[in-house]
């Protein structure tokens, strides 16, 4: 596998195909049909790098290669499920990481006839002077004959 190949499968289905003609990623792009080189490399290593990227390569990739188009279908939409599940994770560690952060706050003011609550939720990034820096996440207001509203940042 070159070294700009990622672990996603449709970057090692490329890579793999390349390895099997002998090819650069030059000379993958030409065999693409690519006159601009350069455009051609700009489409190409995002799908090797990052397993996402320029969608008509792909078109271009199972027309020139169509033995492989059935595979490369597959191979797109299981990076696909890789990519939502690394999301997932990475998601799932944020929100551990905010847990130890996490600060609810109510506010309360009104005078004698009006009276507004406002409750915020969400997890504090920093502290400069004592104040968070971001805090809210959602934000609920009620207001004395109305209803509770909610707005998110």
């Amino acid at each position: 596998m070159s070294q700009s190949a990622s672990h996603y499968p449709v970057s090692q289905l490329i890579n793999r195909l390349m390895q099997e003609r002998g090819y650069s990623t030059i000379e993958f792009v030409q065999s693409l049909g690519y006159r601009n080189i350069e455009r051609g490399l700009l489409r190409l290593v995002p799908w090797l790098e990052q397993g996402e990227g320029f969608e008509k390569i792909l078109k271009q990739i199972a027309a020139t290669f169509p033995q492989h188009a059935d595979e490369l279908q597959r191979a797109v939409a299981q990076t696909k499920a890789v990519r939502a599940a690394e999301f997932d994770a990475r998601w799932i560690e944020q929100c551990k990481a905010e847990a130890h952060t996490f600060r609810p706050f109510i506010h309360a003011d009104g005078t004698n006839t009006v009276l507004r609550v406002s409750v915020y939720s969400g997890s504090q990034v920093g502290i400069g002077d004592g104040l968070p820096l971001r805090f809210r996440r959602t934000f609920w207001s009620f207001q004395a004959n109305s209803s509770w509203r909610r707005w998110r940042d």
